[in-house]
């Protein structure tokens, strides 16, 4: 990394995150070279521990005693989500003084040209599908989805797959809701692929199906990397995310109206809102052939274009390196 820096004389290191371990290096290059440097959180480095084995353990360990000294030493944070940016300034107060920028996944709209849309004909059901990864902190939330479309067996002909469901790499993954469609019954409807797919594969999958899901977890920091590949897909999807979360956020703005919000509180949990996932999922499978999709010219969505977001961080790297 020095080399580089004195080959090609950077105005700025830009350190996205995770590995989080990159860092370590950050504060050394900038005290050698005088080059300063940005980080990008694509997820928190510290949390809360779910798992309490000595990996874990050390990993937390580490992250709660360096990261205040890497994050008071760098020019400028981006994040994925309000949320690690506020959770950070919890911290570190004086990380409020700098500039931060909550800058959620976007899209290249290009990804989606010659893509062609599946057709129901001669199908005679409605295939949804939820493409991705399933954390731990979601899947109290798939659970209550599914839920949801146990109730609309009686009336809705439906076949339902959870594609990619799995972090782990091939020949390591293993089902994430197979418990969980067992105990409700739900074997011949819904069929769980947990191995990853290639993004080339995910968009053709989100294009052939009838209708896609997006779930959240019980985090607000939550920024559902698919939020924006569905908008610009143009299919009907059924979003079930934390109100507070900015996918929800995001959706309210936008006044799109197949969407539940849940959260922690009593009254207000995933579970509480099946009946209202259950309607509102059966009302998008109605209505499904007079889907209007969101308007990708709409300014809050072209700034989660590519080209939106370079000009974002873009922007912000040149007012960090005048201030």
């Amino acid at each position: 990394l020095k080399r580089e820096i004195k080959r090609k004389k950077p105005a700025m290191i830009l350190y996205p995150v995770p590995p989080w371990y990159v860092l370590l290096t950050a504060p050394l290059m900038k005290f050698i070279t005088g080059v300063p440097y940005a980080i990008d959180y694509i997820d928190p480095w510290v949390y809360d521990l779910k798992r309490k084995n000595f990996k874990a353990r050390a990993s937390q360990w580490i992250a709660r005693t360096l990261e205040g000294w890497i994050v008071r030493r760098c020019a400028l944070i981006f994040s994925v989500s309000q949320g690690i940016l506020n959770d950070l300034v919890k911290r570190y107060p004086a990380a409020g003084s700098k500039t931060m920028v909550a800058l959620p996944y976007g899209v290249e709209l290009n990804d989606y040209a010659g893509l062609a849309r599946g057709e129901e004909n001669g199908r005679g059901f409605t295939l949804i599908r939820y493409i991705g990864a399933v954390s731990d902190a979601s899947v109290r939330v798939a659970k209550a989805m599914l839920n949801a479309i146990k109730l609309l067996l009686a009336h809705e002909s439906l076949k339902v797959e959870f594609i990619g469901t799995s972090y782990a790499g091939k020949g390591l993954s293993q089902p994430k809701l197979k418990n969980i469609i067992g105990e409700l019954q739900l074997n011949d409807t819904v069929t769980e692929f947990p191995n990853r797919v290639t993004y080339r594969k995910a968009l053709e999958l989100t294009m052939s199906a009838d209708i896609l899901l997006l779930f959240g977890d019980m985090t607000v920091y939550y920024a559902a990397s698919k939020l924006m590949g569905l908008v610009a897909s143009g299919k009907p999807f059924i979003a079930f995310v934390h109100r507070e979360s900015f996918p929800a956020e995001f959706l309210r703005s936008l006044n799109y109206p197949f969407m539940v919000q849940y959260s922690g509180t009593a009254g207000d949990s995933p579970e509480e809102k099946t009946g209202e996932l259950r309607n509102v999922l059966e009302r998008l499978i109605l209505n499904r052939h007079d889907f209007t999709p969101i308007d990708k010219h709409h300014p809050a969505f072209e700034i989660h274009t590519a080209e939106g977001m370079t000009k974002i961080f873009a922007d912000n790297i040149k007012k960090a390196l005048t201030i």
